[in-house]
């Protein structure tokens, strides 16, 4: 989306989520053609005013934030054990090219243990086209060190 206006407040170039029942199976039917959430409301503070049908938004530090997101071609999710794991991989992205695979742990991104980033500062290092993110996996054959060359994939 080019430019989404709420209020008073702009947001510029947002990446919004298209996904299908199968990839959300405990959703049940989606009535829409996309979910655009967290992309865009993570920069507000925002206060619900139920009784006048109304949300408040009082932009954040993150207000200001790109909304370029991962340009490695895969997404991450976290295991009960903290861990940073693979959960899908692109078809046809560099993740795929280099040979990340589906299950994969990440324990360091460029050259910093995972477990020391915050939430949006490790999708940083996924964010910048052209730039390069050098994982440290571990897979049950033994770590392994992946170099991933950033590119937009929209």
């Amino acid at each position: 989306i080019n430019k989404l206006e709420l209020g008073s407040y702009t947001v510029t170039n947002l990446i919004t989520a298209f996904s299908s029942r199968e990839e959300i199976p405990n959703f049940g039917p989606l009535p829409c053609d996309g979910l655009m959430g967290m992309g865009v409301f993570f920069r507000y503070h925002m206060v619900f005013d139920y009784s006048r049908k109304m949300m408040y938004l009082k932009p954040n530090q993150w207000a200001e934030r790109s909304s370029e997101r991962n340009m490695a071609g895969m997404e991450v999710r976290f295991n009960a054990k903290g861990q940073t794991v693979v959960y899908h991989i692109i078809e046809g992205s560099e993740a795929e090219q280099k040979g990340l695979k589906k299950g994969d742990i990440i324990e360091k991104v460029n050259g910093l243990d995972v477990r020391d980033y915050q939430y949006f500062d490790l999708e940083d290092q996924f964010a910048k086209e052209g730039g390069q993110a050098k994982l440290t996996i571990r897979r049950p054959s033994g770590p392994r060190v992946i170099t991933l060359t950033l590119k937009r994939l929209i």
